[in-house]
């Protein structure tokens, strides 16, 4: 399926420019491109066919004169494939490795033409994706080879993650790599894990998610640099059932830095497990 439509740019002195997406049978969104007219003036589309071979005819109009000129307008058809347009990079490798604290997300450029920034998007079944990364900046226009990275936080043992890039050229065009699965291993039998705290760094409130094989007491104790304990809206010492639990830690009142979280979990007869973790309070 295809939409066309108008992005406003400037919606003051009506500025605007073809926008078209693609969407599959299951409503998930395939590519999108824009078109801004050869002057940067008004471009506005009206009509959209596709026709037996399954190309995409965008029909409408678009100002020769920029933004504050005349007010004329010429007819304006633009013609894509189904694929869309090709993705404006050379993308070389695209790969996941789980880590105790999430997934790693790598993936690496021979090449890049306008290349604006990345989204790391994700999804679980038949979800829609959802980005789960803030942008990562690309590298415009370059020849040479670049790497990127993401680690999503924000997994849970046991499932299983589809991931894709979304690609952002400087024109505002999006297109999408091939996804990959990554399936992550259920916890066995006297495996505690304490999870990186999310977000990371943080302002003010931040969760720090810990998962349990066996129904355990837990202590959950955060200190700053010094040692010194500043356990803040932290839940008490209790009994915890088996699976993945979170805990809201609030630093309001606290100055920006680095901290140590130490879970400490117990099971019935079992010797205490403690693990640590760091996270940055920025304010």
């Amino acid at each position: 399926m295809y939409v066309t439509g108008t992005n406003s740019i400037d919606y003051a002195n009506c500025s605007s420019d073809y926008i078209t997406i693609k969407y599959n049978n299951n409503g998930v969104e395939q590519w999108l491109i824009t078109y801004n007219g050869l002057a940067n003036g008004n471009d506005e589309p009206t009509e959209i066919v596709t026709t037996d071979n399954l190309d995409i005819y965008i029909t409408g109009h678009s100002s020769p004169y920029p933004i504050g000129g005349q007010i004329e307008y010429d007819y304006c058809t633009i013609k894509y494939s189904q694929s869309g347009p090709p993705m404006p990079v050379e993308l070389v490798g695209f790969d996941a490795e789980i880590l105790t604290n999430g997934v790693e997300l790598n993936w690496q450029t021979a090449s890049e033409m306008d290349c604006y920034g990345w989204k790391v998007e994700r999804r679980q079944g038949d979800e829609q994706y959802q980005d789960i990364s803030p942008l990562i900046p690309g590298n415009g226009t370059t020849e040479e080879p670049h790497n990127y990275s993401y680690i999503d936080q924000t997994t849970q043992t046991g499932e299983t993650y589809e991931y894709r890039l979304e690609q952002i050229d400087i024109g505002g065009s999006i297109t999408f790599s091939d996804p990959i699965m990554v399936s992550l291993p259920p916890l066995t039998a006297g495996d505690f894990h304490l999870f990186q705290n999310s977000p990371n760094p943080f302002n003010a409130t931040t969760v720090i998610s810990f998962s349990l094989p066996v129904a355990s007491m837990v202590q959950l104790d955060v200190f700053d640099v010094t040692g010194a304990r500043v356990g803040v809206g932290l839940a008490p010492t209790r009994p915890y059932t088996p699976g993945t639990h979170q805990i809201k830690f609030d630093g309001s009142g606290l100055p920006s830095g680095i901290y140590l979280y130490r879970l400490t979990a117990s099971g019935s007869g079992a010797t205490p497990t403690m693990k640590v973790g760091k996270m940055v309070l920025l304010k």
